[in-house]
């Protein structure tokens, strides 16, 4: 059995599932998913964000699909979590972005 080195290091965007793991996706491959992404638990992500000073949170909607936010395709659209995303993510660039 051959095993995989995994770096401690990376870059790019870390996209992070329903479920609250997240994969690092890279430029390379146009931010696109592959075999070779980075894979990162929730509890690296919380103690990157208090290492790096990051005021954020994860939020999980255990009931939500991929793309629960679309509600032109009501078989994943979940819309008390699209509300709480969208009031949080207002609220969030209320605090943060200066006009």
């Amino acid at each position: 059995m051959s095993t995989v080195a995994v770096p401690d290091v990376g870059s790019g965007y870390l996209e992070i599932s329903e479920k609250g793991f997240g994969f690092l996706r890279t430029p390379e491959a146009h931010f696109h998913p592959k075999p070779t992404d980075v894979f990162v638990t929730p509890d690296t992500i919380k103690k990157a964000f208090q290492e790096y000073g990051v005021h954020g949170e994860v939020r999980v909607y255990p009931d939500a699909d991929h793309a629960f936010f679309n509600d032109t395709r009501p078989e994943v659209y979940n819309a008390p979590a699209a509300q709480d995303a969208w009031t949080r993510t207002m609220g969030l660039f209320s605090r943060t972005l200066k006009s």
